[in-house]
């Protein structure tokens, strides 16, 4: 359980030291911070990634299926029977 805690830690950190690295580069070059509350940001979002959802989709399963196997074996473990 600590590995896994570990691992969450380390991919969320990394995640939020990009974002911070982005935000302080378009900041730094008077871009404009878009909003997803912005109705305008919104479509603009959706035309340019129409596959948005799918790929999501694709991605959230490919990143659980090795969480959702080890977490089968580790419960099929003590079901086994000794021979």
């Amino acid at each position: 359980m600590a590995y896994i805690a570990l691992g969450i830690t380390c991919n969320a950190t990394m995640v939020l030291c990009y974002a911070l690295r982005q935000l302080v580069h378009d900041r730094a070059y008077g871009r404009p911070i878009g909003s997803y509350w912005d109705r305008a940001s919104r479509e603009q979002h959706r035309r340019e990634n129409p596959h948005m959802l799918r790929d999501t989709v694709s991605l959230t399963f490919a990143t659980l299926v090795p969480f959702v196997l080890f977490l089968a074996v580790l419960f099929d473990i003590p079901w086994q029977q000794k021979p």
